[in-house]
């Protein structure tokens, strides 16, 4: 019996040995598991976190880029109020070089000031400045003609006009 015994203590002990094995195997495996949950649970903990910070990164890039919007179209108010195309493009020039990160460098340069400009408010500034030498109006209109050589200057209607307005030779005699 000997040998009996001995073949059934190595069964025994083979068979320990594969539950054993199938034990260790088990806990690999659920080593293995708990691995894998503690992954899932720190990248659960990690992807809201991210996804707060990407929220707060971009609300930030929005909020300044619509203060930059906001800032540049307080400036185009301000040049566009301007009372004539020169000031406007001063104004322009200027705010260039005070804000020189938050403006086109070459703002002012984009614009050319005699293609939107008008003599008309300095013709007028200059009427009103020979109506109050007391020029007469034959004498307003030789010195209109010789320092505006344009068209208008000298078209019909502007001869017209200083026509109408002179006084006739018994009027000038009065001293009207």
């Amino acid at each position: 019996m000997n040998e009996d015994d001995d073949a059934e203590g190595a069964d025994a002990v083979l068979e320990r040995l594969s539950l054993d094995r199938r034990t260790v195997e088990v806990a690999e495996e659920t080593l293995r598991v708990q691995k894998r949950q503690v992954w899932i649970q720190a990248g659960a903990a990690v992807l809201p976190m991210m996804a707060l910070i990407g929220t707060i990164a971009y609300g930030s890039w929005a909020l300044q880029r619509q203060a930059d919007e906001q800032f540049r179209l307080e400036i185009a108010k301000a040049i566009i109020q301007a009372p004539n195309p020169n000031n406007a493009v001063g104004r322009a020039a200027f705010y260039a070089k005070v804000f020189p990160g938050r403006m086109p460098p070459n703002l002012a340069s984009k614009v050319s000031v005699d293609e939107y400009s008008s003599d008309v408010d300095s013709r007028l500034d200059f009427l009103k400045t020979v109506a109050d030498r007391g020029l007469t109006p034959e004498e307003t209109a030789r010195l209109w003609t010789v320092l505006f050589s344009d068209e208008f200057a000298r078209g019909p209607e502007v001869a017209a006009f200083f026509e109408k307005r002179a006084p006739s030779s018994g009027e000038r005699a009065r001293g009207h």
